[in-house]
């Protein structure tokens, strides 16, 4: 009687070690899994850097035709599903007053997963892949389709003044720069 009763403890020993092993484990891949905090306006991480940054510069100094501004739309709608999860999007505009700051800029969210599910729930983790970063670039174009004219186009110094700026130096890992509607190839 006393060996069965020690080899029922043994089990019970071993039950309850692998039930604690196993909530322990648990535990460790749902912390280690968690996504990123993000940054309400710009759904950027706030407790890791930039994975990258894409900068989509829209040239309104000239007139264009109509197949430029499709091609404008194609060009930003392939360089925004170039960009990964955790990666800044941004559309500036260069047309007379040659301002640095973007129409927008705003980092991708990512389409939902188990993980983000879990923490932030699909809903929101949907609305803000389509609505935020998806539907407001597409409003943004809509906008930057009707051009501007100017009596030149400062192409190099608005690069040049991107380069410099602090989500677009050269510790952000994964850069590119695209200039708009045929004036220049992509960098």
């Amino acid at each position: 009687m006393r060996r069965e009763r020690e080899a029922a403890n043994r089990r019970y020993a071993g039950f309850t070690a692998g039930v604690l092993f196993s909530v322990l484990a648990l535990t460790a891949t749902v912390w280690l899994m968690r996504p990123a905090d993000l940054d309400a306006a710009t759904l950027c991480p706030t407790n890791r850097p930039l994975a990258g940054h894409t900068v989509v510069i829209v040239d309104r100094t000239d007139r264009w035709t109509t197949a430029m501004g499709a091609a404008l739309t194609q060009l930003v709608e392939n360089a925004q599903r170039d960009t990964d999860k955790y990666e800044k999007f941004s559309i500036v505009s260069l047309d007379a007053n040659q301002s640095v700051h973007p129409l927008f800029s705003i980092c991708n969210p990512g389409t939902p997963t188990f993980w983000s599910d879990l923490y932030r729930g699909r809903r929101y983790t949907t609305r803000d892949f389509e609505q935020r970063f998806v539907g407001a670039a597409e409003r943004v174009i809509e906008d930057v389709r009707e051009p501007s004219e100017a009596r030149s186009s400062p192409i190099v110094e608005y690069v040049h003044r991107w380069l410099g700026s602090d989500d677009f130096n050269a510790t952000v890992p994964h850069r590119r720069l695209i200039p708009g509607v045929g004036h220049a190839p992509e960098l």
